[in-house]
């Protein structure tokens, strides 16, 4: 999955070096047509006009830039708003695969039972004591995926700090 997700970064970021490319190739080109219109035209025009005219292209080539990168960069986030909308209501919620309203459930591939804790919310004058105990906790983000938790157990006792 992260090659994946690499995969799309380095193809946008290569689109974004096109985009430059093309954008300042637009830019010689307009320079080079002042330049031949400038040597063409010496008589009839001044060299102010022609400072104008070079002024001018510049800042046309730099506003064009801006324009084109800003629009794609629109376009970019628009479709991450989109995408992120799309992930908040079509994504199966974790643990579905796992965990039942009934109860606990076995995880077939590793044997291990699956049980929620608290749902019964907490009890009153909670919390007492800010113990947090972890004993021989295997977990993974998706059940098709390998643990990335392997057996842990530790223990945080009252006002201890972890990391």
């Amino acid at each position: 999955k992260i090659d994946e997700h690499h995969r799309a970064l380095f193809n946008g970021e290569s689109l974004n070096l096109w985009l430059a490319f093309y954008c300042d190739l637009y830019g010689a080109i307009l320079v080079l047509a002042v330049c031949v219109f400038a040597v063409t035209q010496r008589t009839q025009l001044g060299a102010a006009a022609v400072g104008l005219a070079f002024s001018n292209t510049i800042q046309m080539l730099v506003f064009y830039t801006w324009t084109v990168r800003n629009l794609a960069d629109t376009i970019s986030l628009f479709a991450s708003s989109e995408k992120i909308g799309w992930m908040a209501t079509k994504t199966p919620q974790e643990g579905e695969a796992l965990y039942s309203a009934d109860g606990p459930t076995k995880d077939a591939a590793a044997g291990k039972t699956i049980v929620a804790v608290g749902d019964g919310g907490a009890p009153e004058g909670w919390p007492r004591r800010g113990t947090i105990e972890f004993e021989n906790v295997w977990m993974k983000y998706l059940p098709s995926a390998p643990y990335a938790l392997k057996g842990v157990t530790f223990r945080l006792n009252h006002a201890e700090k972890a990391g």
